[in-house]
């Protein structure tokens, strides 16, 4: 049996009825592998479950703007209209049981051969976009009542039900028919050569179908067995068990990849940081207000947090006027008091220097510094101030993108923090992270607004989440300004 890898180095052409000029005009949209065209799920289904007769279509009071129908040929003829290229073919079909009724059907863009398939007397399904009224005709002439009227409608046999059809995006070049079959030769092909990463056990206890079941269900709907309307309604909106098991598919894969990192940060060791007992005292005296319930919430989670020997990931969210810095503060706060060095990296010099400036009168109530280090300081004060990070001359330190060099190392970094944390990488907090004492130090992460990637960190486990709801009595709701 094949492999996923093999699927999906399957090119195009391998699938029945794809020859190399339809292979290009897949590739043109993106779609050049077997595995790829699986994927190319439908974007709707028509319902052409009920083959309406034209007695029923005119006494309808308002009929579906897609419908089959069934009724007998009665002409037909290649119309040739004014301007270059401007042919269609057309037929008129009519219903004995249904006597002054009609239905006009056009195709465009047919092969001329296609109109010995219309034959008078022939009974046949159309199944299609209809519009009413628009069927003056030009074979027969008028009508006792306005005809309806089908643009390029699939024709069937008059024993065929057209069923549930699927609707896909638009594939230059190519008929939306050929391209619905080619798709279903591709899933009877290699749907079944697609390894299907989550376990049946998974699968089982979920509720799911296998991932060819899944494939084979969205591309030809008509293969489920008694499929209710209420199934039909979830394929239309894309809510159906067969879309949620593809979107399963890549939960549980990442799911798994977040799982495994998430062992592999459980084995690292970051330092010890114990809560002191005068860490409350402190914050009283240093903070020129009192904390939230929320904000004292916040400060115990990242407490804790910071005692383990696994290093911590924890994405602190709040609104501008929240207090992130204040709780940022005494994560800062409890790591030097414990003989740790603590750093808080900001994406431009502005809000460090706002950073600065807000941590260092709350530190200096306590006999503390705030070292600043920053891309535009000349090269002395640069040199000057890595000496004091690599020497512990220096507890707290706010910068820029420039803690991230190469020759910027620390005597005991215990915590960074990342404040707007949608402008820095994963690899950029990584580099942090490995200039922490031992090889691994704490990581806050602070946002405002996190980004569906932030969100997509925390719904996977690589970071823990605490919010902060409430805000402080007259906080500032200006971003550049607050604390």
């Amino acid at each position: 049996m094949a492999t996923t890898t093999d699927v999906r180095t399957v090119p195009t052409l391998a699938v029945r009825g794809i020859g190399e000029v339809f292979a290009a005009q897949l590739a043109a949209t993106g779609i050049t592998t077997a595995y790829d065209l699986l994927w190319f799920i439908p974007r709707a289904y028509r319902d052409f479950r009920i083959v309406w007769s034209l007695g029923e279509l005119y006494a309808a009071e308002s009929a579906p703007s897609h419908l089959a129908v069934g009724a007998e040929i009665h002409k037909s003829k290649v119309v040739r209209g004014r301007g270059h290229g401007r042919t269609w073919i057309e037929a008129e079909l009519r219903d004995e049981a249904a006597a002054g009724h009609r239905v006009i059907a056009r195709w465009f863009g047919m092969p001329a051969g296609f109109a010995q398939q219309l034959r008078p007397g022939q009974r046949v399904v159309l199944a299609g976009a209809v519009q009413r009224g628009a069927g003056s005709g030009t074979v027969s002439g008028g009508s006792a009542k306005p005809a309806y009227a089908f643009a390029n409608p699939r024709l069937c046999k008059a024993d065929v039900v057209p069923g549930l059809v699927p609707v896909y995006g638009h594939v230059e070049g190519i008929a939306a028919g050929r391209l619905r079959l080619a798709v279903q030769a591709c899933v009877r092909q290699f749907a079944h050569a697609v390894a299907d990463e989550t376990p049946g056990d998974v699968l089982a206890e979920v509720g799911l179908p296998a991932l060819r079941d899944a494939f084979a269900a969205l591309h030809d709907p008509n293969t489920i067995a008694g499929l209710s309307d209420a199934e039909v309604a979830e394929l239309g909106l894309r809510q159906s068990r067969w879309h949620r098991r593809l979107l399963w598919s890549e939960c549980f894969a990442l799911g798994v990849r977040f799982a495994v990192e998430r062992e592999r940060l459980a084995a690292q060791r970051a330092p010890m940081i114990a809560v002191p007992e005068a860490l409350a005292a402190e914050l009283g005296a240093a903070l020129p207000f009192a904390l939230t319930e929320g904000q004292a919430m916040a400060v115990a989670d990242i407490g804790r947090d910071l005692a383990l020997p696994t290093p911590m990931r924890r994405l602190l969210v709040g609104d501008v006027g929240s207090g992130k810095t204040a709780v940022a503060f005494a994560a800062m706060l409890q790591t030097v008091r414990a003989g740790y060095q603590a750093a808080l990296i900001a994406p431009t010099e502005v809000l460090a220097a706002q950073h600065a400036a807000t941590l260092g009168a709350w530190a200096t109530r306590l006999g503390l510094g705030v070292e600043v280090f920053t891309g535009t300081m000349s090269t002395a004060q640069q040199t000057a101030a890595r000496t004091r990070l690599r020497e512990g001359a220096v507890s707290l330190v706010v910068g820029t993108h420039a803690l991230l060099g190469n020759d910027v190392a620390f005597a005991r970094l215990g915590l960074y923090i990342v404040d707007e944390q949608h402008r820095f990488g994963v690899a950029q907090r990584g580099v942090l992270a490995a200039k922490g004492a031992g090889g691994c130090a704490h990581g806050l992460i602070m946002s405002a607004t996190p980004i569906p990637r932030s969100l997509a960190l925390t719904l996977y486990g690589e970071l823990d989440p605490t919010w902060l709801r409430d805000r402080p009595p007259g906080a500032c709701h200006h971003r550049r300004t607050c604390s």
